[in-house]
């Protein structure tokens, strides 16, 4: 598909004074203080505003805004598990609290993980959390990947934790989200290709509200 974005603003979404400017133009204060979305229609407007946002406000990060970045992640999940929705969708929203809160690396995760758990449920939100956690993981049991970090990955690391005690990676092995944890991660490590084609945000709303919706029933 060719690809698109989404950067105007959706019906509905929000409330009125959130509505009336791009939370990109907000500040760090207003932004933490956003409520977590409630609906698809605001998660959706959330994920709209990450466009030309980037994961460090200096943009000396990804090459990718977080749009582009977390669309490409959840493509490569798609693509790779087409039958597992949740993971999906865990890679296109992981990185929604670099949005929220800016500049705060280290956090980010759990911030993105607080954001989306009351809509997406717990399995999505423990995947957005441990997203930071599977690299410090990686960089501690997997030479290959980690020469393959950006720059900005090695730098970012640092404020992260660093790599894994052997303990620290003992004790993650044994979590009931390990595998699905790693694979997400991998697929944000690889998803920051400038100006790579992928389905555009809306493509990605059906998705969204099977897993939403699926949470409800639980």
């Amino acid at each position: 598909m060719s690809e698109q974005r989404t950067t105007h603003r959706m019906p509905g979404t929000m409330s009125e004074q959130h509505a009336a400017r791009p939370m990109r133009d907000a500040t760090h204060e207003q932004r933490a203080a956003l409520p977590a979305p409630e609906s698809v229609d605001e998660l959706m407007f959330l994920l709209a505003t990450c466009a030309n946002a980037w994961d460090m406000p200096d943009r000396s990060g990804d090459p990718v805004d977080i749009l582009d970045h977390d669309r490409q992640c959840a493509e490569l999940l798609r693509r790779d598990h087409p039958e597992d929705e949740e993971l999906q969708v865990a890679g296109l929203v992981h990185d929604i609290g670099h949005l929220l809160v800016p500049g705060d690396d280290a956090g980010h995760g759990r911030t993105g993980a607080d954001a989306v758990r009351g809509l997406l449920g717990e399995h999505v939100a423990r995947l957005v959390e441990l997203h930071v956690v599977a690299k410090r993981y990686l960089a501690a049991t997997d030479s290959h990947h980690t020469a393959t970090l950006s720059d900005s990955s090695r730098r970012t690391l640092v404020t992260q934790g660093g790599p894994m005690t052997p303990a620290e990676a003992t004790a993650f092995e044994a979590d009931p989200d390990f595998t699905a944890a790693l694979t997400l991660r991998r697929a944000d490590d690889a998803g920051k290709i400038v100006g790579l084609a992928v389905a555009p945000l809306e493509f990605w709303r059906p998705v969204i509200e099977r897993v939403a919706a699926a949470q409800q029933q639980t």
